[in-house]
């Protein structure tokens, strides 16, 4: 029966979207990475700040420590682990040229376990992202590989679980490929913005967007549901459209990405949003597709039909004059179309009166902007041509000791579109004269977010400081001449303890090593970046001879030190009784 409506979904969706994704990604090769049913708290290509959602987040009841289970038959070919980001990370390379990921972890399972013990063992470190060999930790359908957690970055227990293409690690949305989660709720439209596609059109007599929400539907007594208010603007001038939609399913009520958009005008269709894969490196360009300045205001993420001339197209998708539009007088009937993948369906029919005469569309320029090398008395700029999603310049400004770094034609360096990439900047030297005495590796430069500074990955010369934003905005230069403080247990029993947690404190640049030594000998401590603990598990009597052990007589020293991204160093000796 699960096999039947899984086929009857997929055929379904490909009849709505005319997408043969059936026919494309091989069906029933791959299993859940989870014995229980699948609910979601994130879907694949969900629009987010500076990135598309790339895989799927698996709900685990708010739990960790679920076996997690090789999708298909393959080795091992990467494992990463980290104190942020996808935390503890394992990536298995499968026969038929794809990639599977699992992030998240609360740890690895059996011989991968062990390996990785071994190698945090022989490189003195717990954090490391490395490449493995084929056929070195091979791997049989249906195996326990590790279990589920809440590592890294995670906002709380999950598996994020991702399917790629091995050769260029391109991720695509896994549930194309037959992982089934039952879900029978349409999306939902929750608002439509229409805007000026230059400064002489009006919207309803306005030279700015008009945005109208869609109210919720209502159970009432004589009818289930009460349709959402008609929809009838009067434009004169070209404009484009944005759509703020989220999907939910009967087990999660959460706002969840959608699976495809299509818009029609007058029964044409002039546009369409497909969140059915993507390449790594074009991730950013979704701040090109969504109306980010509004978005940083409201966190409403509204996909625009326009799109900017040199964004990289991933799943948005124009079918003219790059998703603006300028139509002949009289009415005219628009209508959104918003499915999920397993093919539930929602739409919004609205029209709109435009006015005077159907203006021709002026082609975007297809010359991509040039390197752009500024400079000025105290500060460089470098920026690849790849950067800007426009032909708008950038600008460097300053006030005070602070370097204000805009493309052109921004109002407010705020909600300014961040590029695709990172460029660099660098500050002069002479700029630290305005600070505390100091080492110059005690100097970094820093981002104002508000009143709070973000520092930054800085090097120096003995001209320049120097860090890669991937932002613009205001920046200065900051000290941190400040180390960490280590906060221990209460109770430091090695008997009685087999996990000994402590809290690391730091006020600025962020804790970037630490090492533990027992009785001499290095021994593995796992940093958890969300809690800043520092978690070290004491070994036990049958610990191999090659690791540090506990002294069956007399004290057992515990040597912690910890040291912060300026090189500001603390060490501590603890003793175990």
């Amino acid at each position: 029966m699960k096999y039947v409506t899984t086929l009857f979904r997929l055929l379904l969706l490909t009849l709505l979207t005319g997408h043969l994704m059936a026919q494309e990604y091989p069906q029933h090769y791959f299993r859940s990475p989870l014995d229980i049913n699948l609910s979601l708290s994130a879907t694949f290509g969900e629009v987010r700040a500076n990135h598309y959602h790339s895989g799927l987040d698996i709900r685990t009841n708010a739990e960790t420590g679920y076996p997690v289970y090789a999708v298909a038959e393959g080795y091992v070919s990467r494992i990463k682990v980290s104190a942020w980001g996808g935390g503890k990370i394992l990536y298995i390379d499968h026969p038929n040229g794809y990639r599977s990921v699992y992030m998240h972890l609360d740890a690895f399972s059996g011989k991968i376990a062990q390996w990785v013990n071994d190698y945090q063992y022989s490189h003195h470190r717990f954090d490391f992202d490395t490449n493995i060999a084929p056929g070195l930790l091979s791997v049989s359908k249906g195996e326990e590989i590790a279990r589920s957690g809440n590592s890294g970055s995670s906002g709380g227990p999950h598996l994020h679980f991702e399917l790629r293409h091995s050769h260029n690690d391109q991720t695509i949305n896994a549930q194309l490929f037959g992982i089934f989660i039952d879900d029978q709720t349409p999306p939902t439209i929750k608002g439509i913005r229409i805007y000026p596609a230059d400064s002489r059109t009006l919207v309803n007599g306005k030279r700015e967007a008009l945005e109208i929400m869609i109210p919720a539907q209502r159970k009432t007594k004589k009818r289930k549901a009460r349709r959402a208010m008609t929809l009838s603007p009067t434009i004169a001038g070209p404009f484009y459209i944005g759509i703020y939609t989220t999907d939910q399913s009967e087990s999660y009520h959460g706002n969840n990405g959608v699976y495809r958009i299509e818009l029609r005008i007058d029964d044409k269709l002039v546009y369409h949003f497909e969140s059915e894969t993507f390449r790594f490196e074009d991730s950013r360009s979704v701040n090109a597709i969504m109306d980010y300045p509004y978005y940083c205001l409201t966190r409403r993420p509204y996909i625009l039909t326009r799109t900017l001339p040199f964004a990289p197209i991933t799943s948005s998708h124009p079918h003219q004059d790059n998703g603006i539009f300028s139509l002949a007088a009289g009415d005219h009937t628009l209508r959104y179309d918003v499915y999920d993948i397993n093919g539930n369906h929602t739409s919004k029919t609205f029209s709109v009166k435009c006015t005077g005469k159907q203006q021709k569309i002026a082609p975007q320029p297809q010359r991509r902007p040039q390197r752009q090398i500024l400079k000025t008395r105290r500060c460089q700029i470098d920026v690849p041509a790849e950067v800007l999603y426009t032909a708008d310049s950038l600008q460097i400004n300053a006030s005070g000791n602070d370097i204000i770094i805009a493309p052109a034609n921004s109002d407010d360096v705020r909600y300014a579109i961040p590029p695709h990439v990172a460029y660099t900047l660098r500050l002069t030297s002479t700029m630290a004269s305005a600070l505390p005495r100091c080492e110059p590796r005690q100097i970094v430069i820093a981002r104002r977010n508000g009143k709070k500074l973000v520092p930054l990955a800085t090097t120096h010369t003995d001209k320049w400081f120097e860090a890669q934003p991937r932002d613009y905005g205001t920046f200065t230069l900051a000290i941190d001449t400040t180390a960490p403080t280590i906060l221990p247990p209460k109770k430091l029993a090695a008997v009685h303890e087999r996990t000994l947690v402590f809290r690391i404190r730091d006020d600025f640049s962020g804790l970037q090593t630490y090492n533990c030594y027992l009785n001499g000998r290095w021994i593995l401590a796992e940093y958890d970046g969300k809690t800043a603990s520092l978690l070290i598990s004491l070994p036990r009597e049958d610990a191999p001879y090659d690791r540090p052990r506990l002294s069956k007589q007399g004290e057992n020293i515990l040597k912690v030190i910890v040291a912060d991204a300026c090189g500001n160093t603390t060490e501590r000796d603890f003793v175990l009784q």
